[in-house]
């Protein structure tokens, strides 16, 4: 685990590595699957995989390949989930002025 606290990076690192084309933002509410504690997560699909801060970066899943979709969801359990293209995210950023959740 990171020696400092994470919680919500997630959000700025998916607004900032999303893609124009082919990547939809998602933020939703997952489940650790150690704790089963529910909070709130964004990571982006592309394809068939997704890809969050805390596997690309710190390294506490499969790492820059990113998760295979359906092992993703089996694993984090996600709901309540809301989907942004790539202008969707930039018109919510400016209209709220954060990353998210919107």
């Amino acid at each position: 685990m990171p020696d400092r606290d994470v919680r919500g990076e997630c959000f700025a690192w998916a607004w900032k590595t999303q893609r124009k084309r082919g990547d939809v933002l998602v933020h939703g509410t997952v489940n650790d699957p150690w704790s089963a504690e529910a909070y709130q997560h964004a990571w982006l699909e592309r394809d068939d995989r997704v890809y969050d801060w805390q596997s690309v970066v710190v390294g506490l899943g499969p790492g820059p390949k990113g998760w295979a979709k359906d092992r993703f969801y089996e694993t984090y359990r996600p709901k309540n989930l809301v989907t942004y293209d790539y202008y969707e995210a930039r018109a919510k950023a400016a209209r709220f002025g954060h990353y998210g959740p919107w």
